[in-house]
């Protein structure tokens, strides 16, 4: 930080040796104070938080994060809950969904009293938090279909221009990965 002591005080003493012997000694002390401060209010955001501002938000909010789990993708799952709002609309659900797992990586439709949701390939991973979203805001009367989507070959064959690309893939990554990235 840039921030010095010896600018804090009136004009008439900077001058001073001993005030400046003072502000040099010190200055250590503030700066560390000044760099603890920036990041503890860096971790009360959940965009700007590390481990130990995402594992607050967690506590408070009933979330168990897997080993596994990304920083981003611990975000993504505190911002998902937090966006919960009643009451709970399709609308209002399809903004939920389109933070969690993006605008165009989900189909989302209610037909009687049966609501589909299909997570892409690309969203694959949010498919337990979408299952967990989905089952936590949808009234009792509603029966759920929640399902992955998978690879076809027509998807395949419109992906991957030659055989040769993906003879060398194994049957399990042609089907359940994004051929696209």
């Amino acid at each position: 930080m840039e921030r010095k002591l010896i600018e804090y005080l009136p004009y008439i003493v900077r001058k001073y040796d001993v005030f400046q012997a003072i502000t040099t000694a010190e200055q250590p002390e503030f700066d560390t104070v000044w760099q603890h401060t920036e990041h503890m209010r860096a971790e009360q955001y959940v965009v700007t938080a590390n481990d130990m501002g995402l594992r607050r938000w967690e506590s408070m909010l009933g979330i168990f994060p897997k080993d596994t789990d990304t920083t981003a993708y611990r975000r993504d799952r505190i911002l998902a809950r937090l966006h919960e709002k009643l009451p709970y609309t399709l609308k209002q659900l399809r903004k939920m969904l389109d933070a969690l797992c993006g605008k165009d990586n989900y189909t989302l439709y209610l037909n009687d009293y049966t609501l589909y949701v299909s997570v892409s390939i690309a969203a694959k991973r949010y498919f337990d938090e979408v299952q967990s979203l989905v089952e936590r805001v949808t009234p009792q009367n509603i029966l759920l279909d929640i399902q992955q989507q998978y690879n076809t070959w027509h998807d395949v064959k419109a992906q991957c221009t030659y055989w040769k690309t993906v003879k060398t893939k194994t049957w399990r990554y042609v089907k359940e990965e994004n051929l696209r990235v």
